[in-house]
């Protein structure tokens, strides 16, 4: 050790010494603020990860109430069963169509009053056929119905 530190000059023995303190400053700076940024953007992550899951839970959730009010709408609804048992049971067409008209403005009205709902349909289960859809619909029950 002695014979490197007699064989190298003042100058370079500086040089040598600073560079080498430079370099160690540096590394850690790196390695501080590799680790800095890691742990800031895991966190600001799992963060936002959390926000995303919440909102989706929450907007579910608000869609399968509103589905339940609608349902619900629909069900307590006398003026539909009536109107629909009407549209069933008429053996005249001109009176399956006015009980259809009327059928159709009732759901409407619902559908109209609950923006949040996109799909609403009324299925013959002893026809295997659709009464009546707010969208477009192909296909039977069976089939597993297209939108």
């Amino acid at each position: 050790m002695s014979r490197l530190k007699n064989s190298l000059s003042l100058k370079k023995r500086i040089f040598v010494f600073f560079f080498g303190v430079l370099i160690l400053i540096a590394s850690v700076y790196t390695f501080t603020f590799s680790r800095f940024i890691t742990r800031f953007t895991e966190e600001r992550l799992d963060t936002d990860y959390e926000n995303i899951v919440s909102e989706t839970c929450d907007a579910v959730e608000n869609a399968l109430w509103n589905l339940t009010l609608t349902s619900q709408q629909i069900l307590e609804n006398e003026e539909i069963q009536k109107t629909a048992a009407s549209y069933q049971n008429s053996p005249n067409l001109y009176a399956k169509k006015d009980n259809y008209t009327l059928l159709l403005d009732t759901v409407s009205s619902l559908t109209m009053s609950n923006t949040d709902i996109g799909l609403i349909y009324l299925y013959d289960t002893s026809k295997q056929d659709f009464i009546y859809s707010s969208l477009p619909v192909t296909g039977t029950a069976e089939s597993e119905p297209v939108l």
